[in-house]
């Protein structure tokens, strides 16, 4: 009797470390289980902040989609007879004649307007390129620069507009078929990706 009376308290007392044992690892579970579920609410916080915010870009840019810089910028039109960019005539007739400034400036615009696109373009390549800088506007073709007119001394803002001059006749003109050349492949580039 005194055998089974100790095997018996040996049983009971391997169940109890087993209980106290089973009971730790809940315990540990438990904890565990309520870190998961913090965590998880955490995340989903996370989550709803975030559609939150891609909402919000998503509707600036939406807004950013519904705008034309390049329209806004430079508003091209036809006045009788002679493109304008921006209201500058790009062009001069006997019947109508234009101040060389005018043209100058134009031409500077759709520099700009050219280096605008191309940068819009990065997968654009070509031979040519157009250069609008401060003292004056250069267009190349392979390793061929053209000035289109050039900044004579002084000033850009000062307040006599003859600073500027037109390359040679000879020079303006090779500029221009650049100038012109490069708009064809650009059309010609817009052209094929559509």
């Amino acid at each position: 009797l005194e055998q089974k009376r100790t095997y018996l308290h040996n049983v009971i007392e391997a169940k109890k470390t087993q209980l106290k044992t089973l009971h730790e690892e809940e315990n540990t579970f438990l904890n565990e289980l309520n870190d998961y579920g913090l965590c998880k609410a955490e995340q989903n916080n996370q989550l709803k902040a975030n559609a939150k915010q891609l909402k919000y870009v998503d509707n600036h840019l939406q807004l950013l989609n519904k705008l034309s810089v390049l329209r806004d910028i430079f508003q091209i039109n036809v006045q009788p007879n002679i493109a304008t960019i921006n209201g500058l005539r790009l062009g001069n007739l006997k019947s109508n004649p234009v101040d060389g400034f005018e043209i100058k400036a134009a031409l500077s615009q759709v520099g700009l307007l050219l280096m605008t696109i191309e940068k819009q373009l990065p997968e654009f390549h070509s031979d040519y390129g157009v250069f609008v800088k401060s003292k004056g506007t250069t267009l190349t073709r392979g390793e061929e620069s053209f000035q289109l007119f050039e900044q004579q001394n002084g000033s850009i803002f000062s307040s006599t507009m003859s600073l500027f001059s037109f390359a040679t006749q000879t020079e303006f003109d090779k500029a221009l078929v650049v100038l012109l050349e490069f708009i064809g492949a650009l059309t010609n580039y817009v052209i094929k990706k559509d």
